[in-house]
């Protein structure tokens, strides 16, 4: 059974329908121009740099890149008279005269999760000294900040010290 892709009275409208047949072809165009040029640009530059840089436009003479991190830019930069000399090899580049490009990340950067801070534990001995150093605070809130501190590295089944 065959299903008619036809939208209900007052519906969606296929996007071709609503733009004019000029601007339809300019599109059809620009499409086709970024195919060209991105499978020129597939077959010239070697791996690794030709997957982290993609180009955009080429007009008169100037190649227009986009590459994915700053680390593949500065590469780029390195290696740009090498790469125009590579270019002009293919007839598509053939009058290629100068490349520009910017860094724009393919995709948004991701929030990395931070793990859950664990509490730490003082060794046994760490935690002796803590306490001896609070014996000899004068300050109260300093000398019970160090005091639960050092409560950290004590065995919980050994009895608290009292000061």
């Amino acid at each position: 059974m065959r299903i008619a892709r036809t939208a209900p009275q007052g519906g969606p409208k296929r996007l071709s329908n609503c733009l004019s047949e000029g601007l339809r072809n300019a599109l059809s165009r620009r499409v086709d121009e970024g195919s060209r040029l991105r499978h020129a640009w597939h077959a010239c530059v070697p791996e690794p740099l030709g997957s982290h840089v993609e180009p955009v436009r080429y007009v008169s003479g100037l190649l227009f890149l986009q590459v994915n991190t700053p680390a593949w830019a500065s590469r780029l930069r390195h290696e740009k008279p090498a790469l125009l000399e590579l270019l002009r090899k293919n007839s598509v580049f053939r009058d290629i005269g100068d490349i520009r490009f910017r860094v724009v990340p393919i995709e948004p950067p991701t929030k990395i999760a931070a793990a859950p801070l664990k509490p730490s534990r003082l060794s046994a001995r760490a935690a002796t000294v803590v306490a001896q150093t609070a014996e000899s605070i004068a300050d109260p809130a300093l000398r019970a900040a160090l005091e639960r501190l050092s409560q950290s590295g004590r065995d919980p089944q050994r009895p608290k010290r009292k000061p």
